[in-house]
């Protein structure tokens, strides 16, 4: 799971924290969103493109 802190000006966001999750906790942790009212959306952002050799 990473979270991270949006930047103006179309900068990439800045990475705050990162931690691994197991699929039961990840799986636990959806659930608990989901009965906070969360519902999935489409992906808010796309990687970077591959550099071109």
């Amino acid at each position: 799971m990473t979270s991270g802190q949006v930047l103006p000006d179309g900068a990439p966001p800045l990475l705050q924290r990162r931690a691994r999750l197991s699929r039961e906790e990840a799986v636990a942790l959806w659930k608990e969103r989901c009965a906070d009212g969360w519902k999935p959306c489409a992906p808010q952002w796309r990687p970077p493109q591959p550099l071109q050799a």
